[in-house]
């Protein structure tokens, strides 16, 4: 079984490419978080093994949940101000 990538981007249509979680800040600043993404990518690649395109595609779903959510949150705190 091949380990899962690094240093993965991930995009939504209408954005950008961004690092992956776990890849970032984000990862120093809520360990729990990236911790748990850590292991949603070890269990992708013991579920596809080496099948790249179907654990990018799981994979790229959660990143769009995981961005989703970030987006949220970062939109309440601008309406906070």
């Amino acid at each position: 079984m091949s380990p899962p990538p690094t240093g993965a981007t991930t995009s939504r249509p209408g954005t950008r490419a961004t690092p992956a979680a776990g890849r970032s800040g984000c990862g120093r600043a809520r360990p729990a978080a990236a911790a748990a993404y850590a292991r949603l990518k070890r269990a992708l690649a013991e579920v596809f093994g080496d099948d790249l395109g179907a654990y990018t595609q799981v994979k790229d779903h959660a990143c769009d949940l995981i961005m989703a959510a970030a987006e949220d949150w970062s939109a309440a705190g601008r309406a906070a101000r």
